[in-house]
């Protein structure tokens, strides 16, 4: 029996850039406190669960 072809699936995650398009920083520390934006924040988010996501897809090809 041939054995079977798996193919790698793979998400693209790309972490977000920290600088808006005019080059400006989008997380600033003020005092002891980071502060950013909320849809930052999410684009992290989506970021990790991107890369957690890639993990379980490369042990499941194995």
């Amino acid at each position: 029996m041939p054995e079977e072809k798996k193919e790698a699936i793979q998400i693209e995650a790309v972490f977000p850039s920290p600088y808006d398009e005019n080059g400006s920083q989008i997380v600033t520390l003020e005092g002891d406190t980071v502060k950013m934006p909320l849809w930052y924040w999410l684009k992290i988010t989506e970021f990790a669960v991107d890369v957690e996501t890639n993990l379980k897809l490369q042990e499941l090809k194995e």
